[in-house]
């Protein structure tokens, strides 16, 4: 089994909020959707926020000269034990992986994880003008941060040691409110079963509401608002597509879902093309 896709699958059932075993269950089932066989899991991080932010985006791909995908939409629930996943799928374009910078092709074959003290910096690292927004550029880094493979920061790329796919990470805040981005630039190396690039897992009594919103720009985003669990952070999430690089931003806080929402919508403002 690939050791990138068993981690995508832990990660995803790590934001879950069920008991260890219910998890094993969970991930027995994932992997055999996959045709994967199930491996012990080695334990079980806690939740920060109500829902989960878990990325399975890595085992799904691109192939070369495969059709390019307009835009993003939000794939119907999957039911799984005690859950649910919302998948979000499209917006995906190939980039040659010529376009890397050096540095970055330098590391092929080897899996990577390097942490950034700027999402610029990161831009420079992969070699690619990811996006562009000011209200993010003016936005400090946040109060919290990410984490892959015990390699913590606020700015993070996660390279595929085959360089089919890079995984760029920022965390930001606006206000009380905490703004996560997530890119997923591909390469011509890839290869597809589906074009599902992220997926968010949440418990069976977790509400959401859909929307589409167009901003100043152009851009559509999907807009998943979720209603908050008592004591815990409010979320809203937008997906969309920048230059065939898909986008997951997330809002999050203590504060009322209008104050959350507000902060989203003015990063989605901020995107320019």
């Amino acid at each position: 089994m690939n050791g990138q896709t068993e981690r995508e699958y832990q990660d995803a059932l790590d934001a879950l909020r069920f008991p260890n075993e219910a998890k094993e269950r969970m991930m027995k089932n994932l992997m055999e959707q996959k045709g994967q066989k199930p491996v012990k899991r080695r334990g079980v991080r806690p939740l920060r926020a109500g829902i989960a932010a878990a990325c399975l985006c890595a085992a799904l791909a691109v192939t070369a000269g495969a059709a390019q995908f307009l835009g993003v939409r939000v794939l119907d629930e999957d039911k799984i034990d005690g859950g649910k996943i919302v998948w979000l799928a499209g917006g995906i374009a190939c980039h040659p992986v010529s376009s890397l910078s050096e540095e970055i092709r330098a590391l092929d074959g080897i899996y990577a994880v390097k942490p950034f003290e700027s999402w610029e910096e990161m831009e420079r690292f992969i070699g690619a003008d990811l996006m562009n927004n000011p209200i993010l550029d003016a936005s400090p880094a946040s109060r919290y941060s990410v984490a892959f493979d015990n390699v913590e920061g606020c700015f993070l790329a996660r390279v595929d040691a085959g360089l089919r796919h890079i995984h760029a990470l920022g965390c930001y805040e606006i206000g009380e409110v905490d703004i996560k981005v997530s890119g997923f630039f591909y390469t011509d190396r890839m290869e597809m079963e589906d074009d599902r690039f992220m997926g968010y897992g949440f418990s069976d009594d977790m509400e959401m509401d859909r929307e589409v919103y167009t901003t100043p720009s152009g851009l559509e985003a999907q807009i998943l608002t979720l209603d908050r669990v008592e004591g815990q952070s409010g979320t809203c999430i937008a997906a969309l597509t920048i230059d065939g690089v898909p986008f997951a931003v997330s809002a999050r806080g203590k504060g009322d879902m209008e104050t959350i929402r507000e902060a989203l919508f003015q990063v989605l403002d901020g995107f320019q093309v």
